[in-house]
């Protein structure tokens, strides 16, 4: 399902109307930007149509519904896309990816709230779905992975993850990596 969710966003669109074409459109791999050339693997950089890919959304979608479990959570809910009210860029952003995602599907609304209920809702995990920024920094994507994904910050949902983790991810492997370049 998550996969589906990614390849039907037009991160094209988000990019021009969203967020008036300032920030590149999103990748695979979460690297930023400024970090492509260096740090970026072209075949992961190039995983994600820029533009979308619907057709292969919904054939992830057709094999994710063969779950019961899956398709009835799917079904029957009305996913909140938690976002900072009044931050435009976002607000438009949010609006677009809650209408791509019904193309798949999947009923979403933006809950456009104010900043501190937005912070709390995602550092205990109390939301559906969220936009949020990336961590910078370091002149390479290190802080991105730590502080994003790393699990020595996951704490389970109910819990106040102080802005680490917010997606409560856990994969050892990808600990490893983390370790073994904190270790360079």
């Amino acid at each position: 399902v998550r996969r589906a969710m990614s390849e039907v966003i037009n991160r094209n669109k988000i990019w021009k109307q969203g967020e008036y074409g300032y920030e590149t459109p999103s990748n695979a791999g979460f690297i930023q930007t400024q970090f492509r050339t260096t740090w970026g693997d072209s075949k992961v950089l190039k995983m994600l149509k820029p533009s979308g890919n619907l057709k292969a959304a919904k054939a992830d979608m057709v094999q994710a519904m063969k779950n019961p479990a899956t398709a009835s959570a799917i079904k029957s809910k009305n996913f909140q896309i938690v976002v900072v009210a009044g931050w435009s860029d976002w607000d438009a952003s949010v609006a677009i990816i809650a209408s791509e995602l019904k193309a798949i599907g999947i009923n979403a609304t933006e809950n456009q709230t104010n900043f501190n209920t937005y912070n709390s809702d995602l550092n205990n995990g109390t939301f559906d779905m969220g936009m949020s920024w990336t961590y910078g920094g370091l002149p390479n994507p290190y802080p991105i992975y730590k502080f994003g994904f790393g699990g020595a910050f996951y704490v389970p949902s109910g819990q106040n993850s102080n802005g680490n983790n917010r997606e409560r991810y856990k994969n050892p492997a990808l600990d490893k990596l983390i370790n073994a370049f904190a270790a360079t």
